[in-house]
Order: structure tokens, then sequence, then C-alpha cells
């Protein structure tokens, strides 16, 4: 847990948001500044497409404010969002995950022209090359003909 998050509580969370499961959309229930409106969506996007709220002069990932808000404790690590949509913040689209499992969690590379995530054109052989990587370390799968 994060210093900053220390500093909220639940209680106090729960006070000035509402926070809807289906839609994963917080909304303000009560008015912490003259640019905020009862009812009003909380939050805005930041330049990687997270949405960021600040409570109590305090922003916060909407994400990790979700999974307080309906769990009752701060995430004890990272919150992957499996759909790697990152505003998409439903409860149902949210996990607890580690480094190593949240960045296994990307998208197709926007280089990768086969389709297949590991799997890249042989550069001296008509065939594909298949590779992973486990605990850091890249393993070699093999050669295939398609």
């Amino acid at each position: 847990m994060k210093e900053r998050e220390m500093r909220l509580t639940h209680a106090a969370l729960v006070e000035v948001l509402d926070y809807n499961k289906e839609t994963g959309v917080f909304t303000w229930k009560k008015i912490t500044s003259n640019r905020v409106k009862i009812g009003d969506i909380a939050g805005q996007l930041d330049g990687h497409g997270h949405r960021l709220i600040s409570v109590n002069g305090t922003r916060y990932g909407a994400h990790r404010l979700a999974w307080f808000y309906v769990n009752g404790v701060w995430p004890s690590d990272e919150i992957d969002h499996i759909n790697l949509m990152r505003d998409d913040n439903r409860i149902t689209n949210l996990r607890e995950a580690n480094r190593n499992e949240n960045n296994r969690n990307v998208g197709m590379k926007s280089h990768n022209t086969t389709g297949f995530k590991g799997v890249v054109r042989h550069s001296k052989a008509p065939k594909f090359m298949a590779q992973i990587v486990v605990n850091g370390q890249n393993k070699y799968l093999g050669l295939f003909e398609t």
C-alpha cells in the first residue's frame, strides 16, 4: 500500500463518491470544490488513458479506488485491467496482479506481422520462430512451417 493511500479511509471515500460496479464510473456524491457538482463523473484521463480522481487534494487511480471501494481494503500490489482498456474500471474487469502478471497482459505490438504473441518470421529461414519469456528468461520453443 502506498503512503498516500493510508491517508484515505474507506468511510471518507464512500462519503464523497458513488461507484457503479456495472459501469465502473465514479460520480460525486458531495461537493468537494467549486468545480464539482453532485452527480458529475469524477476524475480526468491522464496521458496514458487511466482515470485519476482527486480526493482531499490527493490524486488516485480510479482502478485502485474501485478496488478499495468494493473490497474495503487497498490492493496489496498492482491492479490489472483484464480487457486492457485503462478507463474500464468495472470491478469485473479488475484484478490484483504483481508487476510480472500485469506486464504479461499486454496487447499485440504494432510491429507484429504474424498476429500471434511470441511468434516472428525467422530472418534466415522461411519459417516461424516461437519463443516466450518465463521469469525474465527467453525460452526458445522452436521453428515451425506454419
